[in-house]
């Protein structure tokens, strides 16, 4: 009788220590509001987190560089509608130049409205946005174009960036351009290939006009060959403007997700807990009540 007294008294003894552990171990989930504190204890739920917690990571950088490059491309929008803007007043000027009854002094005023137009779109050429050059490539270290003048005037613009354009990356193989190269293919100001030249054809109307000539016939299809130009260059910026909004949204909506999704892992459901931990108690202090009657009855039957 004395050794199933023991044995039963042992049992017991295990099981509220079992339960005094338990009952720890739910105030410390309550107390720190997770549904685990380490990482063993849960290693499914938990290798679950830590993948949804990399991929967030992940998804937070892409969005990060995709709304760098939306301001970036936002800002360079807003110079090529200034381009667009001038090139639209230098055709205007084109068609009154060619009024017949203009004097030698008409054209000349008409010439320093040209030249003005030159000096925007100079400054414009070497726009810079986080102390970048937007159309020198990636060389934006240094001004896209050297300004050559000859007695104040405007005479020669070069360019001095590169032909690689700027990438960033907006998920695990995916890359999206976010600059306008000022020369070169697709060039903005200069592209031989499209017959774009800004620069050389707003300096040969000028002259043309200070010789008190009308514009010719290359220069006047040159200008309107590069308003046409800048109008293809805005709108696709407007694509990619667009492309990139929603890139950062599509990215914003993902981590919510995702970060939802982990705190229905990680986060405890602290109501439920306490209600919980109300149960083990007063289970605890039943098993309690039922080890002293045991132990009660073990002093009788040994006496």
């Amino acid at each position: 009788m004395r050794i199933t007294n023991l044995t039963t008294q042992a049992r017991i003894a295990q099981d509220l220590s079992k339960a005094q552990s338990e009952y720890a171990d739910k105030q410390l989930q309550i107390s720190s509001g997770r549904n685990y504190t380490r990482r063993s204890e849960e290693p499914s739920a938990a290798a679950e987190a830590g993948r949804l917690e990399q991929e967030n990571e992940r998804s937070v950088q892409w969005a990060e560089n995709a709304g760098h490059g939306l301001s970036t491309s936002q800002i360079t929008g807003a110079r090529i509608d200034e381009i667009v803007d001038r090139m639209h007043r230098a055709n205007e000027l084109v068609v009154r130049a060619n009024d017949g009854s203009l004097s030698t002094e008409d054209r000349r005023n008409l010439a320093l409205e040209v030249d003005s137009i030159l000096e925007d779109m100079a400054i414009t050429a070497n726009a810079k946005f986080n102390d970048s050059y937007l159309f020198a490539g990636t060389r934006s270290d240094q001004p896209a174009y050297e300004i050559t003048r000859t007695d104040g005037r405007i005479t020669a613009v070069n360019y001095n960036g590169n032909d690689d354009r700027k990438r960033v990356q907006i998920g695990d193989q995916t890359m999206v351009e976010t600059s306008v190269l000022g020369s070169g293919s697709n060039g903005l100001f200069e592209d031989n290939s499209q017959g774009v030249d800004v620069f050389d054809h707003l300096i040969q109307f000028r002259d043309e006009l200070n010789a008190d000539q009308p514009p010719s016939d290359t220069t006047a299809a040159g200008l309107a060959n590069d308003l046409d130009s800048a109008i293809s260059h805005l709108v696709s910026n407007g694509v990619q403007q667009s492309r990139l909004r929603s890139l950062t949204e599509h990215y914003a909506d993902k981590e919510q997700v995702i970060n939802h999704r982990i705190g229905e892992i990680e986060n405890l459901d602290v109501a439920q807990a306490i209600t919980q931990l109300s149960q083990m108690e007063a289970s605890f202090q039943a098993s309690l009540q039922m080890a002293a009657r045991i132990n009660q009855l073990s002093i009788i039957n040994f006496i």
